[in-house]
């Protein structure tokens, strides 16, 4: 699955950004970001290149029925995830906060 393929995904289910959304986006929206490098190599040289990518859902209300969009998405795309939700008190927002790798 190809960055674009996760924005396109993302996009179908809410509003995505990559990195970060824009000033006063309304809730909900997701940004997704690749932060992390966790190839596969032997003998050298990389063998399957493996992005970890980071997706945070934020919503003003802890909306379950988007969560499980957002799960089944993920899920019809085979890819392995987790999550956890925290209230943000600050931004006055939940977020749960989706961790998985592409191959």
């Amino acid at each position: 699955m190809t960055i674009l393929e996760i924005y396109n995904m993302l996009n179908d289910i809410v509003p995505s950004f990559y990195s970060h959304a824009p000033i006063n986006t309304p809730v909900p929206f997701a940004t997704f970001l690749t932060d992390h490098e966790n190839n596969f190599g032997a003998d050298n040289k990389v063998y399957k290149e493996v992005t970890g990518i980071t997706i945070t859902l934020y919503m003003g209300e802890n909306d379950l029925y988007l969560e499980d969009s957002l799960n089944t998405a993920l899920n019809d795309a085979d890819l392995y995830w987790v999550s956890s939700t925290d209230y943000d008190d600050n931004q006055k927002v939940y977020t749960t906060i989706y961790e998985t790798e592409v191959i």
